[in-house]
């Protein structure tokens, strides 16, 4: 399975996940008005994310941006997650500046 066709299916299950059970992600349990799903970044501005969760509870919106890292990624994966300026600090950059 290609790296995107396996990181659109994780974000699905994930995003299926929080649906089922909201105490994922939040502290106590959404009961109304409460809507998530999986997507994919608009544009191709970088930093580009495999895949995003949206969630709205009531009026308020959050973005959940994943990254997929594959266990043959091995410690290339994870350094580029901890390195200086990397994806996840570029990406909520990003998303403070929009």
């Amino acid at each position: 399975m290609s790296h995107d066709l396996y990181a659109s299916w994780a974000t699905a299950e994930v995003s299926r996940m929080i649906r089922t059970d909201s105490n994922l992600l939040f502290s106590s349990p959404v009961q109304s008005n409460f809507s998530v799903f999986a997507n994919r970044e608009s544009g191709r501005k970088w930093p580009i994310p495999d895949g995003r969760i949206s969630t709205e509870v009531q009026s308020d919106k959050f973005e959940i941006a994943v990254e997929l890292k594959r266990t043959n990624e091995g410690l290339h994966g994870i350094l580029t997650l901890k390195g200086g300026r990397n994806q996840l600090q570029d990406r909520l950059y990003k998303l403070h500046s929009s």
